[in-house]
């Protein structure tokens, strides 16, 4: 109880549904054993003596404890994890198991010189191609209406407890705009992060962003590097939590796979375009039919 008193203000920001776990944590800590206690990532329940204690519905066949005991010896205990049921198997999330592993044992390959030249273009274009569709996969998986006002909560009590170097000037204000008043569908941000990661998909659309749109990698991809990336805002992957309970973002292999695809696509589409360049002028120098240009797929980004 001291410890509250001395933290009020901390102990005031965890009163909210969204940060019942961290609030747990914050009482019983630090001295006390926590590890038993997952931030908040589990299904539980409150009443009749349990205190967020776990349904089994997830957390309990995702992970568990191994002992084994010698006479005379001790017990030695291990942790096992498995991957987590597939409830949604035609839902694939945009950071996988195998894509945490291999961060860590191929993220060199990226980095070579020859990862995305002519010889292995299809290949890297298909890592691509795969990434954006499981992002439109996963934005039909959830309520991102719902999720937009629980993580608003979270950052707006984030700022408070967690004492971070950087915190956002309005960490309370809505992560996206409340569109109800404006369309008759019953969950408009789902509906539009549904169609806009479907358009997405469209190569010719996506390349055409990305030709049009020099921002796009910095200003809609989360960098984990970047201090405000601790707090849920538009940046993709969006309204998701990582392992950590902070905003899940991309592996650093596929940040600097996105990030040397994109490089490459916008010199194969300069090298193609002077060679449309070249062909016209050989054939007379007159300007392609349609007024010298293309608008863009869809209308417009």
């Amino acid at each position: 109880m001291p410890r509250v008193v001395l933290r009020l203000r901390t102990f005031i920001a965890l009163c909210r549904q969204v940060q019942r776990s961290e609030l747990v944590r914050f009482v019983v800590g630090p001295k006390a054993d926590v590890g038993k206690l997952p931030p908040g990532l589990y299904a539980s329940r409150i009443g009749n003596g349990a205190i967020l204690a776990s349904l089994g519905l997830v957390d309990d066949l995702g992970d568990g404890i191994i002992s084994c005991e010698i006479a005379g010896v001790g017990v030695a205990r291990a942790r096992i994890v498995v991957a987590p049921p597939i409830f949604s198997p035609d839902r694939r999330p945009p950071v996988s198991i195998a894509d945490d592993l291999a961060d860590r044992t191929s993220r060199d390959a990226v980095r070579a010189a020859d990862w995305a030249d002519a010889r292995h273009w299809a290949i890297a274009e298909a890592e691509m191609d795969d990434l954006l569709d499981r992002a439109f996969e996963t934005a039909g998986a959830s309520n991102l209406d719902a999720w937009s006002e629980v993580l608003r909560s979270q950052n707006e009590s984030d700022a408070v407890y967690r004492g971070d170097a950087w915190t956002p000037k309005k960490p309370g204000d809505p992560i996206w705009k409340d569109m109800r008043n404006t369309t008759v569908l019953d969950l408009p941000l789902t509906e539009e992060g549904r169609w806009r990661h479907r358009r997405n998909t469209a190569d010719e659309f996506f390349e055409q962003l990305l030709r049009d749109n020099d921002e796009l990698l910095t200003r809609w991809i989360r960098n984990p590097d970047d201090p405000a990336s601790l707090y849920y805002d538009r940046r993709m992957p969006a309204l998701m939590r990582g392992s950590d309970r902070k905003p899940l973002h991309l592996t650093r292999r596929q940040l600097e796979a996105f990030r040397k695809w994109i490089v490459v696509l916008r010199q194969r589409q300069k090298a193609g375009a002077a060679t449309l360049a070249g062909g016209g002028a050989a054939a007379g120098g007159g300007a392609a039919p349609g007024g010298g240009g293309s608008a863009p797929p869809g209308g417009g980004p």
